[in-house]
C-alpha cells in the first residue's frame, strides 16, 4: 500500500505503476486499494401505484404518464439488498432515527436491479449523489414517476 501512495504523491499514472510492478502485482494491489475504499450503489425501488394518490408525489411528476411504473431512486453504502430491506421492514438506528423513506416504505413493491445494474460503485459519495439525481431525472424524463430526495 506504501508502494501505492508514494505514486500517487508524485502524480504518476496508474499505467506507469503497471509498467513498473508487472500485472499481476498492479492487480493485487489496486484489489487491495479497493477493498479499503468505501462504495456506494445507486438502487431503485418499485413502488406501487397507490403511491400516486400523494399530492406531494405528484407534484414532484408532473410529466408521469399514466399506467407506468413508479419507482424511488436512492444511494447507499450498503448493497442495495440491505438497503431495500431497511426500507422494507422501517428500520431504525441504535438512536432511534429512521433509516427509511416513507415512501419506500409504505408503497415498496420490489427491488428493481434491472435499472441499475450497469451502474458501478462510486468511490466518492458525491459522484453516488449526482448519479442518483441523473438516473432519477432521465427516469422522469420517460414518464415514469420518481421520488429522490
Amino acid at each position: 500500500m506504501q508502494f501505492l501512495k508514494c505514486f500517487h504523491q508524485k502524480s504518476i499514472s496508474r499505467k506507469v505503476i503497471k509498467l513498473r510492478t508487472g500485472l499481476f502485482f498492479f492487480r493485487l494491489l489496486m484489489a487491495k486499494e479497493n477493498k479499503s475504499k468505501q462504495k456506494y450503489c445507486v438502487y431503485i425501488i418499485g413502488l406501487k401505484p397507490e403511491v400516486l394518490k400523494h399530492k406531494k408525489f405528484r407534484s414532484e411528476n408532473p410529466d408521469y404518464q399514466e399506467g407506468k411504473p413508479c419507482y424511488y431512486v436512492g444511494y447507499s453504502s450498503l448493497s442495495p439488498e440491505e438497503r431495500a430491506e431497511q426500507h422494507r421492514d422501517a428500520a431504525v438506528n441504535k438512536k432511534g432515527k429512521r433509516l427509511y423513506n416513507t415512501y419506500a416504505h409504505s408503497y415498496f413493491n420490489r427491488l428493481r436491479p434491472s435499472k441499475y445494474r450497469n451502474m458501478l460503485p462510486f468511490a466518492i459519495m458525491d459522484d453516488a449523489k449526482a448519479a442518483e439525481k441523473d438516473l432519477a431525472e432521465k427516469l422522469r424524463k420517460k414518464g415514469f414517476g420518481v421520488w429522490q430526495k
